[in-house]
């Protein structure tokens, strides 16, 4: 590099930190430009960190707004939405036009990838086929993507093996890769897996040449004129590579390739077979790789739901518990209990099938007051609980008599929020009909974030600084002997401050040897003088102070230690596991976050509601929230900000949720 050069890298959101670091350090030096071309919601870095999104976010970029890979105006804007994270709905738009297959096994899947890539590959070579000559294809129609490299393996034999069956292959030689032996023939779709520039001795007329970790190509011999092997390679750029087993070895069959060898290809056409280990990162870049159509393929096995371990958590009802109203009604809670009175009950059936049963005298009332109906979609939220005076019969053991006594009681107090009606209900699943059973499952999986992250997420936050502190202490840095010298100090002072008070010390041990001396004479009289001892009250001062002066004030009152053995108690602590989730969405310190909303929910002067209400007006009491509002800070500050804006609704139940569960503990 040299001053007044321009160093493009592209990819650049596939660059980890440290390797961006040594990068532009060396373009620094030199005084040249570093032109950063990427996109941050593509496949993430291998390595630690996310330069390239950091970097976006805090200088700032330009952006291509159009889409010009796919040619179907619905499949550029699936493209979209796949590039603003919106999985579900690029999912949607694929399902809408047949492009997603499923079956029960991976074997079943494997096996149709298999022949609608043969089928697809007939087609070409038939439209491509004249009177007089066969059909040919030019290498880059077809594209089968997989996660794994061993998925890609297992694809690249069986889709040969189809070739080899219809005679499409002959002359076959043998070349020793990197991975093992494998055999070549004129025709082969062949990949190279390494960056590399080398000249090959026995074509020395093609001068160096260089291959990118990733290219695609078309073999076009497999010998040279001595009878040699020797790899004549088409590049579906169009330009030529000859290879040799002494020259470059890393190459594979190229009928299928992993999503991360196909970041920044172009094919007509594409076969994805998606697994369970794949993210939004993943399936943005396998969705975007075709001109003319893609084709997403899954086993109901990879993605079935794994079983639980352990005992299956317990529902919270503060936080709500969201499904379809199956029934309300009025029944014993203790069917055997000839003297309970019936109390009304909602069943709720969530997501997974199964049926909640709920209790409550307010259930009614609130249901009632949110319009719903049995078969809507509803959510349920206990809100704190009320106290009541109810009473209880009483069976005295001796005589059998009943009698009632009057008792405090705590009742819950529910509420209710529509979803979606029954009917509304009826017309999504009739508007999602051509969505396959395995969509929910897909979608859950696939739109997972794997975006790495960077210091710059964690500078403001108590646990990172600590971090780095105790960093600095183990590696003996320097600015920590900046802060040993301001210790050092400070015990300087504080000594200067004991000499100082010596003089009274002195008095104090002068005031105690006096008193020694009248506790020593008392013990002397008891043990050598059978008489009464007098009391000694002319030697003791009129204005004698304590030796050891009692505590008659104090820091905290009692309410205070009350209220902050509540906020350590064990029950307290499950209680902020259920919000510090949800304030991680929406705060940027979210254990700060979690403090603020500590300090407001155990405030006996600020009601639930009224708390609520607050935090929904001035949601910044709690700390800074993620991402921004500003144009300048870019795309992904303002999504985060959305995100968290959204997050703010699950936020202000649990807030009052919170705050009612503390003021009902604190009166036990």
């Amino acid at each position: 590099l040299q001053r007044g050069d321009v160093l493009v890298i592209d990819e650049a959101g596939m660059v980890s930190s440290q390797q961006m670091a040594r990068v532009l350090k060396a373009v620094e030096d030199a005084g040249a430009k570093a032109v950063l071309v990427g996109d941050a919601m593509q496949l993430q870095p291998i390595e630690a960190g996310a330069a390239f999104r950091a970097i976006t976010e805090r200088i700032g970029f330009a952006e291509l707004a159009g889409v010009r890979r796919q040619r179907d105006a619905w499949a550029r804007d699936a493209s979209r939405l796949f590039a603003r994270g919106k999985v579900e709905e690029g999912l949607d738009a694929y399902a809408q036009q047949g492009r997603i297959v499923e079956t029960e096994t991976r074997a079943e899947i494997v096996d149709r990838i298999v022949a609608d890539w043969a089928n697809a590959r007939r087609d070409l070579l038939q439209k491509s086929a004249d009177g007089e000559h066969p059909g040919r294809l030019r290498g880059d129609e077809l594209l089968v993507l997989a996660h794994t490299n061993d998925d890609v393996r297992k694809l690249n034999t069986s889709l040969r093996n189809v070739i080899v069956g219809e005679g499409a292959l002959a002359g076959a030689r043998e070349f020793q890769t990197a991975r093992g032996l494998r055999e070549f023939a004129a025709g082969d779709r062949i990949i190279f897996l390494e960056n590399a520039r080398f000249v090959e001795p026995r074509a020395r007329r093609l001068g160096p040449q260089y291959v990118k970790n990733g290219m695609l190509g078309t073999v076009v011999s497999t010998g040279d004129r001595r009878g040699d092997t020797l790899l004549s390679v088409r590049l579906d750029s169009g330009r030529d590579v000859v290879i040799s087993q002494d020259s470059y070895r890393n190459v594979d069959h190229g009928y299928a390739a992993t999503i991360h060898k196909s970041q920044g290809s172009t094919v007509d056409r594409t076969f994805v077979l998606a697994t369970g280990m794949m993210d939004q990162h993943l399936t943005y870049v396998a969705m975007t790789r075709h001109r003319d159509r893609a084709d997403l393929y899954a086993a109901k096995e990879d993605f079935e739901a794994k079983p639980e371990w352990g005992r299956k958590p317990r529902v919270d009802h503060a936080a709500g518990v969201t499904g379809e109203l199956v029934k309300e009604g009025m029944a014993k809670f203790r069917p055997n209990d000839e003297d309970a009175d019936e109390s009304p009950y909602a069943d709720i059936r969530t997501d997974d099938g199964t049926v909640q049963r709920l209790w409550g005298v307010s259930l009614p009332k609130a249901l009632k007051d949110a319009g719903v109906a049995e078969g809507d979609t509803i959510t349920l939220r206990k809100d704190g609980v009320e106290r009541v005076k109810v009473q209880v019969p009483i069976v005295d053991a001796q005589t059998g008599e009943k009698r009632f006594e009057e008792r405090q009681v705590d009742r819950n107090v529910w509420s209710a929020s529509q979803l979606e009606t029954a009917a509304a209900r009826r017309e999504r699943i009739e508007r999602e009909s051509h969505r396959p059973q395995l969509f929910k499952q897909l979608v859950e999986r696939l739109s997972r974030s794997g975006a790495k992250t960077t210091t710059l997420d964690f500078e403001d936050e108590a646990g990172y600084q600590a971090q780095a502190r105790d960093f600095a202490r183990r590696r003996g840095l320097y600015h920590l002997s900046l802060v040993a010298a301001g210790m050092e100090a400070e015990v300087l002072r504080r000594w200067a401050g004991i000499a100082e008070k010596r003089e009274q010390v002195a008095k104090l041990w002068e005031r105690a040897s006096v008193a020694l001396g009248f506790a020593i004479e008392r013990e002397r009289r008891v043990a050598y003088n059978e008489e009464r001892t007098e009391t000694l009250s002319t030697g003791i001062p009129s204005d004698g102070k304590y030796l050891v002066p009692p505590t008659t004030t104090f820091s905290r009152s009692v309410a205070e230690d009350a209220r902050l053995a509540q906020l350590s108690s064990e029950r307290w602590k499950e209680r902020e596991a259920i919000v510090h989730p949800v304030l991680a969405k929406i705060y940027r310190d979210p254990d700060g976050a979690l403090s603020a909303l500590n300090a407001l929910a155990s405030d006996a002067a600020i009601e639930p509601c009224k708390l609520a209400e607050d935090l929904g007006l001035a949601p910044d009491r709690l700390g800074r929230l993620r991402g921004s509002e500003l144009v300048v800070d870019g795309r992904a500050a303002r999504d985060e900000r959305t995100a968290a804006t959204v997050a703010l609704s699950e936020l202000l139940p649990l807030a009052r949720a919170h705050a009612t569960e503390f003021r009902r503990n604190a009166e036990r």
